[in-house]
């Protein structure tokens, strides 16, 4: 079957896109990390670990944030070990 008007056909494409969630770790006061994430991330919780591997078990991170403009905040200790964070839904 051949399009009798071919000028008039449309066609739709609608993408969705997530991005994935940012934490931002940097120095704080003396001893401590100052961890920041967006508050429209609520439905994410803030995980450590002590390393990284696929077995290893993530841990909570019990401090509650601050909200401080935008961003929830969590300042944790530094300790003497590796220390990774990640965002968990």
């Amino acid at each position: 079957y051949s399009d009798p008007v071919p000028g008039n056909n449309t066609s739709v494409a609608v993408t969705d896109i997530y991005l994935p969630p940012v934490l931002s770790i940097r120095p704080s006061a003396s001893n401590q990390v100052r961890i920041a994430w967006s508050v429209a991330l609520s439905s994410y919780v803030l995980q450590w670990n002590s390393v990284l591997s696929s077995n290893s078990l993530w841990l909570t991170v019990t401090n509650d944030p601050q909200y401080i403009g935008a961003e929830k905040v969590v300042f944790d200790q530094i300790g003497s070990g590796a220390k990774f964070y990640r965002l968990k839904r």
